[in-house]
Formats: structure tokens, sequence, C-alpha cells
């Protein structure tokens, strides 16, 4: 884990010096040197640590950063793979969520960032995260398979990926959320009054099926190195890093069609739910 986290760290570390002429402080000339010494690492004035920190957790409202909500992603996507292949009806379904909150900047500028902003920000992340089951409509249910994927991308972008029992429930999912959001109050500062937030939801759902299990099936195998005494398979470096872009190529292009919707929900009057029309 630390090794991959290196690499990563490292290269974006790398490119920051290069792009910005400036001096990114860490030791290039032995690998073993810079695990040895990666607590001292550091980048634009931050420690490595703290880089690391920020990608893995927003401190404001608690969810994943970016890092850290690609690599759940990825391990729910190859859990999904394992769980197609072996069931014979092999069909799975994903949604994701792109959330934005309606005209924040106009509430930061006259109520304040750190008085009222923060506070809104963090009452859409909690409606968010407290809308993935309730009642008899349950979209997903408790096992671990369906626990969802949250993100905070921006100021005021979330990004929600889960597993769907079926078709249609990406919107459910979306409208519960929204309609949470619409009942939500938030104290004014320095005044009795309230402030009721409004969110814009881009949803698209894919479907995932036996032919995507074989895609991914070819791929280990291409890149299988090897077997441990428990069965496990490790990877080649080279395939285990295809296999990455490809779960990133399926992250992005399923954020990227869910924000399309996102600008559809905009364009239509905002506080909405707008679905994409295909992946």
């Amino acid at each position: 884990m630390l090794e991959k986290l290196l690499d990563g760290a490292i290269e974006t570390a790398s490119k920051a010096a290069s792009a910005c002429e400036r001096t990114v402080s860490f030791v290039a000339s032995s690998y073993e040197l810079v695990k040895a010494n990666w607590h001292m690492i550091s980048t634009e004035g931050k420690s490595l640590v703290e880089v690391i920190a920020e990608l893995d957790h927003d401190f404001l409202t608690g969810l994943p950063g970016r890092r850290k909500s690609m690599q759940d992603f990825n391990d729910k996507y190859t859990g999904i793979m394992k769980d197609i292949s072996g069931r014979e009806a092999g069909t799975a379904y994903i949604a994701c969520l792109y959330i934005d909150i309606d005209k924040l900047k106009a509430a930061n500028d006259t109520y304040g960032h750190e008085l009222f902003g923060d506070r809104l920000i963090k009452a859409v992340a909690d409606a968010i995260k407290h809308n993935t089951r309730g009642g008899n409509d349950i979209v997903y249910v408790t096992e671990e398979g369906y626990k969802p994927i949250f993100s905070r991308r921006g100021g005021d972008e979330f990004v929600a990926i889960g597993r769907i029992a079926n078709k249609g429930d990406g919107r459910i999912w979306a409208e519960r959320i929204l309609n949470t959001i619409r009942s939500t109050q938030i104290a004014l500062p320095g005044s009795k009054g309230f402030y009721t937030p409004s969110v814009s939801i881009g949803v698209c759902e894919v479907e995932l099926t036996k032919s995507d299990v074989d895609v991914y099936k070819a791929m280990l195998k291409s890149a299988e190195q090897g077997r441990r005494g428990n069965g496990d398979v490790f990877l080649n470096r080279d395939g285990q890093k295809k296999i990455d872009t490809w779960l990133t190529q399926q992250y992005k292009a399923l954020c990227s069609k869910a924000d399309e919707a996102l600008y559809a929900a905009k364009e239509n009057g905002r506080g909405r739910v707008e679905i994409c029309s295909s992946l």
C-alpha cells in the first residue's frame, strides 16, 4: 500500500517540479531512501503526510477524497465482477450521482464562508450519507457489496456511486437525497431566520454483464504472475497498471455522464434530478 502511494506521490511531485519550476524536496536518487524518509517529503509547502491526507479524506465533511474514492470504486467494481461471474444471470447495476449545491457562491457572499458556507456544505454531505436506505422501499440492501462510495469533488460538488438492485433505483436514490435537502433548514448567522438549501443532481446508471466480466478476466489472465500459498493470484507490475487504468476509465466514464446530466439539471432550472441518456 505504501509503495503504491509513494509511486503516485513521487510522480505528482516530479511533475509539479518540472511544470512549475519549483523545488520539490524529496530524495530522487533512490526509491529505498525515499521510502525510508517519506514522512519528510514535501511539495508546494505541504508535507507528503498532509498531501496524502487531503487525497484520502475531506476534513470538513468526513467524506473520502479523490484518491480514496477511486480506490473504493476499484474495489467495488472488481467485487461486482466476481459476483456476476459466480451467478448464472450475470447482471448488476451501478448508479453514479453527481451532486452540486445550487448558488453556493451567492450564499457565501451573503452570509459568509466560515460562519455559514461550511455549515451548508456539511449539511448537504450529511444528507447524502444518510439517504442510502430506509423504509420499505430500500434501494440498497445491507450487504457490504451494496455499500455506496461517497466523495467531495470540490467546494460544492459531490459524487456518490452505489450498486443498485434494479434499473431506475438511481433516480429513487437521487430524489430521496433531493427531498431531504429540500426539507433541511440551516440557521442563518446573527438572525433567527433559516436557509433552505437546494441541489441539482445528475444520474448515470450502467448495467454490468458477463461481457464486462470477460474483459476483466482476460486482463487478469494476461497479468497473472503466480499464486501465493493460499491460492491468491498476484499480478505483474505492467498487468496491474493496465487493470488500474481500465478501472479508472470506468470511473471517469460514469462520472462524466453523470456530470453531463448534472449540467442539464442546472440548465433546466436547478433543484432537480436529470438522468443521462446513455453510457
